[in-house]
């Protein structure tokens, strides 16, 4: 039954889209509501995740555009990067370019994404703690979203989630705690100095 093979086939492709794009949006919508309600009810005391409210003096979509073209990336956080922000799209970052496997967050996706409103990606870790962040699957992420405060202004809401209980870990997560709070001096830096 060939030509009903082939219909079966258009019409898993056809459902698989509909299906993929069905559970982006809801794992967009959960991730918006999960960040949302730790913001009103504060962290669990448990919690581990590495959490920061930006607040810019730039539009959502300028705020939006510094994490989601590899241009403007470069400008505040890396020196090269390779982004393409749609669901499975390559969230690469490069501090030297010259030794891509290392330093880098080669080989991290895009897990969720709606636009101008949140973007969560898979991240790995800083060359010290590599052999507890960068095996596959990774086991930290990054969800970032944004909100608008006013039409010039912008709080950017991040979470780095996923991180271990162990010592090492607790090292792991210092030292990137540490780096995030460089990298958003420089964000805010670069958005309200940019013309």
């Amino acid at each position: 039954f060939p030509r009903m093979e082939k219909s079966l086939e258009r019409f898993y492709f056809f459902e698989t889209s509909k299906f993929e794009f069905f559970i982006s949006l809801l794992i967009g919508l959960i991730m918006m509501s999960f960040v949302t309600s730790f913001e009103v009810m504060g962290d669990p005391v448990a919690s581990t995740d590495i959490v920061f409210d930006i607040p810019v003096g730039v539009p959502v979509q300028k705020a939006w555009n510094a994490w989601t073209h590899s241009s403007e990336l470069e400008k505040w956080l890396t020196a090269k990067a390779d982004v393409n922000p749609v669901l499975g799209g390559a969230y690469e970052l490069f501090w030297e370019p010259e030794k891509p496997t290392q330093n880098s967050t080669m080989g991290c996706k895009v897990t969720a994404l709606v636009a101008e409103r949140m973007i969560s990606f898979t991240w790995k870790g800083a060359v010290p703690f590599a052999d507890l962040m960068n095996n596959e699957p990774l086991p930290t992420w990054v969800a970032v979203t944004f909100e608008a405060n006013s039409p010039n202004s912008t709080i950017v809401h991040f979470r780095h989630s996923g991180w271990g209980s162990s010592m090492r870990w607790q090292q792991a997560r210092q030292w990137q705690e540490d780096s995030w709070r460089t990298a958003f001096s420089e964000l805010k830096n670069y958005l309200e100095k940019a013309p």
